[in-house]
């Protein structure tokens, strides 16, 4: 899917909201595509092309956060991605990237449908959990990506 500059540009906008709000290092947007139940980045801060590439499409209930979070329709935290079992096939991609510990909120539509993740990554591992500001900034990337889905005749799952 491509996104227009003005779309790219809101969610660039929110991302870096989310990193803020959360005090975060890096961060990103994935798009769901549910024909092929896989996440897309359409949006990221602060990771190299190794990160990208490996993470560049991610089914549902993979290992990583963001695939568990699409998965079971709920936030995943990890507070350190060195101690997470399921987490251990990514470990070396998050030594590359400089992240210890990832938060990935999954994204809705009104309906209810899934339509992407929102991820943030620190550099040192941390146990909180996802903040009320990042979780509104999750359902404001929902907006935008209905509007987006909506404009392109494709649903939301």
């Amino acid at each position: 899917m491509r996104l227009a500059e003005d779309d790219v540009a809101e969610l660039r906008r929110l991302l870096e909201e989310a990193i803020e709000c959360d005090g975060a290092k890096m961060g990103n947007i994935q798009v769901f595509e549910p024909n092929t139940e896989t996440l897309r980045i359409v949006v990221q801060k602060g990771f190299g092309p190794e990160f990208l590439s490996h993470f560049e499409v991610v089914r549902a209930f993979d290992s990583s956060a963001c695939g568990r979070a699409v998965g079971v329709g709920n936030e995943i935290v990890i507070p350190d991605v060195e101690e997470d079992q399921a987490f251990r096939p990514h470990r070396r991609i998050a030594r590359v990237a400089g992240f210890r510990s990832v938060k990935s909120v999954p994204v809705f539509d009104t309906r209810g449908g899934v339509c992407g993740v929102l991820s943030v990554h620190s550099a040192v591992p941390r146990t909180d959990q996802v903040s009320e500001g990042v979780a509104v900034i999750a359902r404001r990337v929902g907006e935008v990506l209905q509007t987006i889905f909506r404009r392109a005749v494709v649903p939301c799952a």
